[in-house]
């Protein structure tokens, strides 16, 4: 799948600090590049689970990654989840990816957005986020490349801190030489971590 888009918009966010209120101008460029990846991507056939993205709510990380909400999701799904599986959002990156089984996903397991400006091609990697529910009852993060089954499953921890009107927040830090962990926070007070590495 190609997107012909603004190369310089993508760079622009992905050398921005984490969007947040303090920063609305960060916050304006992960939506507007939300907006651009979900026109481009139209409706998945294949979709493991349906997302229904919401790009005003969108979320950026410093280094290459953009989750996209789904409009859906709310705080007392995650406090106590059906069975099945319901949609989280999208998680882009570009030139990183989550670690499974010691190595980055490979692309041929993931969905595939190029961005294209004057020969200048950048490759973005779709995830899909479903909210699931563990064998003890809690909720789980589940993170889709292009198979039926999830690469990655995560449990929410829950953190003491009070409930937010925002549904997604993304933090990182550095765990060795060559990975990150990627911390997904929800609704202020639900996160999960996974780690992060450089693409193939």
């Amino acid at each position: 799948m190609k997107l012909h888009s603004s190369l310089a918009l993508l760079v622009a966010l992905l050398v921005a600090q984490a969007a947040s209120a303090q920063d609305p101008g960060a916050a304006e460029q992960a939506q507007k590049m939300a907006l651009k990846l979900q026109a481009a991507l139209g409706p998945l056939a294949d979709a493991q689970v349906a997302v229904d993205a919401d790009a005003s709510k969108a979320a950026s990380y410093a280094h290459g990654v953009l989750l996209v909400p789904d409009k859906r999701a709310t705080d007392a799904a995650l406090a106590a989840p059906a069975a099945g599986v319901s949609a989280l959002g999208q998680l882009w990156c570009h030139q990183v990816s989550p670690v499974v089984d010691g190595r980055p996903v490979a692309s041929d397991r993931t969905r595939i957005v190029t961005l294209n400006e004057e020969g200048k091609p950048a490759a973005v990697q779709l995830f899909l986020l479903g909210l699931g529910k563990t064998a003890s009852g809690g909720a789980e993060l589940l993170v889709f490349g292009k198979e039926a089954q999830p690469l990655l499953r995560v449990p929410f921890e829950k953190l003491d801190t009070a409930p937010s009107d925002k549904p997604c927040e993304l933090s990182g830090r550095k765990v060795g030489e060559a990975t990150g962990a990627l911390t997904i926070t929800m609704f202020g007070h639900c996160k999960a971590e996974f780690e992060m590495m450089k693409a193939d």
